[in-house]
């Protein structure tokens, strides 16, 4: 899971063809984590600055938000994949939609020492 996810990271174009091409339930869950842990993270240094009950209150609203908005995008992407022909199937959209949304949760992990001390 590791080295995929720095595939993720690198943006090799190869590796996530493979991950795209074979979207199974174990990745699906360990993006899922990704997002869970990092937007988690990232959420509690965002409240911490107002209280300690804020920032439990926004990690655990902040991957809500962030898995509410993967599943309207995935929506709406599997359904104009369809729609305009892209040979794209609407598990492989949601897939590739999950996984740029991991991207961002990594990097705003990657960012939350910044924001916790501003």
């Amino acid at each position: 899971m590791f080295d995929e996810l720095k595939a993720l990271l690198r943006g090799d174009a190869a590796q996530i063809a493979v991950c795209l091409a074979k979207p199974n339930v174990h990745r699906l869950i360990g993006y899922s984590v990704v997002i869970l842990v990092c937007s988690g993270i990232y959420g509690f240094t965002l409240g911490i600055w107002r209280a300690p009950l804020q920032s439990l209150y926004t990690a655990i609203k902040f991957p809500l938000l962030i898995f509410l908005t993967c599943a309207g995008n995935a929506a709406i992407n599997g359904m104009l994949a369809q729609l305009l022909g892209s040979g794209l199937s609407f598990r492989q959209t949601s897939f590739a939609i999950l996984m740029s949304f991991a991207i961002a949760a990594m990097i705003l992990a990657g960012l939350s020492p910044i924001t916790l001390f501003i």
